[in-house]
């Protein structure tokens, strides 16, 4: 963990790795996951959770989809799953902003477009498989609740600009999943 502060230029000291840093870290997590539980699913992703069939296409489509992401994915089986997995930040809870990772808080700076992710407006549906790639494709609310866009993530290799970008992958997430599975 102290080489990812490290690359994210986070100080490490005692009060910040200590038991209020956590009880802090808690808090601010549940406050956004309460944020998170408002913005509703599309309708075809409800159903398609209702049923059992949010589940990963055939091997290659994801390469086809996404190109530059290289990892494995993993498909949350749940609403509250997915806004477990949106509620962690790469940017620090007084940023309102994060240049290195295009993150943003909407309600604080106004909007940006992509390739920044404003984290107030997107949910995680689908996510990295293995601890550690830190890998997501999202709803981007920032089109509208009814019909967000789907966006996927970027680790760059030119790191003056951020390490992080994020992509449109499909306009809506009934374009997303006619994609997927044709």
């Amino acid at each position: 963990m102290n080489w990812f502060k490290k690359l994210l230029g986070i100080p490490i000291s005692e009060k910040n790795l200590g038991q209020n840093h956590l009880s802090d870290f808690y808090q601010r997590k549940a406050q956004r996951e309460a944020l998170l539980s408002k913005l509703p699913l599309p309708p075809k992703l409800q159903m398609m959770l209702d049923r059992g069939k949010w589940l990963h296409p055939e091997e290659g489509v994801m390469q086809q989809v996404a190109p530059f992401i290289k990892d494995p994915l993993h498909f949350p089986q749940s609403h509250d799953e997915m806004i477990r997995e949106s509620s962690i930040l790469f940017m620090e809870h007084h940023q309102d902003e994060d240049k290195r990772s295009h993150e943003y808080k909407g309600s604080k700076t106004g909007p940006y477009d992509l390739p920044w992710q404003d984290v107030e407006l997107a949910l995680n549906i689908i996510i990295n498989r293995e601890i550690g790639d830190d890998i997501a494709i999202a709803l981007d609310y920032r089109t509208g609740l009814s019909s967000p866009r789907v966006i996927g993530q970027e680790y760059a290799e030119d790191y003056a600009e951020g390490f992080i970008r994020y992509h449109e992958i499909a306009a809506t997430f009934d374009d997303f999943v006619e994609m997927l599975y044709g």
